[in-house]
């Protein structure tokens, strides 16, 4: 998976993409080492990222950018220049450096196709502003009024619901003998629960991407 930018605490991740501070980020190769640096210089050999293969199995592409390229320059689908941290302690270390940005509002660079995303230009600051986009203080406001409805009681008083939830989709594909577990149950998995959490009707839920109720 590829995910964004900077978040402080215990959030980080195998795989991290950091826009919008294409200089603070130059520093952070310096200061980690000259290793970031390799040159791509056999495109052959590059991983070739956003297609439908890479979405379909990533893994051997993260395999080879952790080895040759662990901090990769990229442009995302929507046109904006980012990097891709391919190394756990490396993408810890940008989403807790306050150089680096998740907030769309700081990208240093136009892009073009921000509107692919179909969100009105007047509108797009207020829906791409919300928690998963923001950066402290914000995020750190917002998050702690979040963390109420994880106290260590709900999540226990919550925890026979998940096991509902894990029963449920591992017998849709137990009789076939096999599944795509990414798809199948690591995916839905956490947006069924918060579903639950927010009271969302079960009717009305589908697996963002997959159409899949």
């Amino acid at each position: 998976m590829a995910g964004s930018a900077r978040r402080r605490g215990r959030h980080g991740g195998g795989v991290g993409t950091v826009a919008g501070s294409a200089a603070g980020t130059r520093r952070l190769q310096r200061e980690r080492g000259s290793r970031y640096r390799h040159p791509v210089n056999a495109p052959h050999s590059e991983p070739e990222l956003f297609t439908w293969e890479f979405a379909t199995d990533p893994y051997p592409a993260y395999a080879w950018l952790r080895e040759h390229a662990p901090v990769h320059r990229t442009t995302l689908p929507s046109g904006v220049e980012a990097w891709l941290v391919t190394r756990y302690a490396d993408a810890k270390q940008a989403l807790a450096d306050a150089r680096l940005s998740k907030n769309p509002v700081h990208h240093s660079e136009d892009a073009p196709g921000k509107s692919k995303t179909g969100i009105p230009g007047e509108r797009s600051a207020n829906l791409m502003t919300h928690l998963l986009n923001i950066d402290p203080p914000d995020h750190t406001r917002l998050r702690r009024l979040v963390s109420k409805a994880f106290t260590p009681r709900r999540v226990a008083e919550f925890a026979p619901r998940v096991q509902e939830l894990t029963d449920h989709l591992i017998d849709q594909f137990a009789q076939t003998g096999s599944a795509d577990l990414i798809h199948e149950f690591a995916f839905p998995l956490p947006i069924y629960a918060i579903c639950d959490l927010l009271g969302v009707p079960a009717r009305t839920r589908t697996t963002s991407g997959t159409g899949r109720g």
